[in-house]
């Protein structure tokens, strides 16, 4: 994996096996277009502001994965409490620049204003890199990963997912403390 640029990117240093044949069902239901998340509303009206559309921010998230033991084993070796679920970024799919607010992580285990600091996100890539795959964590832009090596950053670390390759872009998203 390449780091490049001034790096705020916690690196994992551990390469988790990865099942050569995952079984992921993304569903209609579970597209999520970037423009009308809520969570999100400063970033939202940027974004706009910027150019993006339904048509280039739209990604796919599978929260169906929890029966799958790779999955919660990996989370569990990274953190006591965590949420997890596999995205998918179809080629052409950009996530603008914005901070994660983990409204769902700290709802579910009840997460203090005082405590949101605490809060981690790290992705494992479940495919090699392709050209055209980046995903950039402040200045730092990651590129040229392997399946199963994994990055992360603290709660507040602005960071971008692109995917201007010919492939998905698909990664196993956990967040935790």
């Amino acid at each position: 994996m390449i780091i490049s640029g001034n790096s705020k990117v916690l690196e994992c240093n551990t390469i988790f096996n990865i099942p050569d044949k995952l079984d992921i069902k993304f569903k209609k239901d579970t597209i999520v277009d970037y423009t009308m998340h809520n969570e999100h509303d400063d970033i939202i009206n940027n974004a706009r502001k910027w150019g993006y559309c339904t048509e280039n921010t739209t990604f796919f998230q599978s929260n169906e994965i929890h029966n799958n033991q790779w999955a919660k084993d990996i989370s569990s070796f990274l953190f006591n409490k965590f949420s997890f679920a596999v995205m998918k970024l179809p080629p052409g799919t950009i996530i603008p620049a914005h901070q994660d607010k983990y409204n769902f992580f700290r709802t579910l285990y009840n997460i203090s204003d005082d405590d949101k600091h605490k809060i981690v996100r790290y992705i494992v890539f479940l495919d090699d890199w392709e050209p055209g795959q980046s995903t950039i964590v402040e200045e730092a832009s990651i590129t040229h990963w392997k399946k199963g090596e994994c990055v992360g950053w603290h709660n507040d670390a602005f960071h971008i997912g692109i995917n201007g390759g010919k492939k998905d872009k698909i990664f196993l998203q956990i967040t935790g403390i």
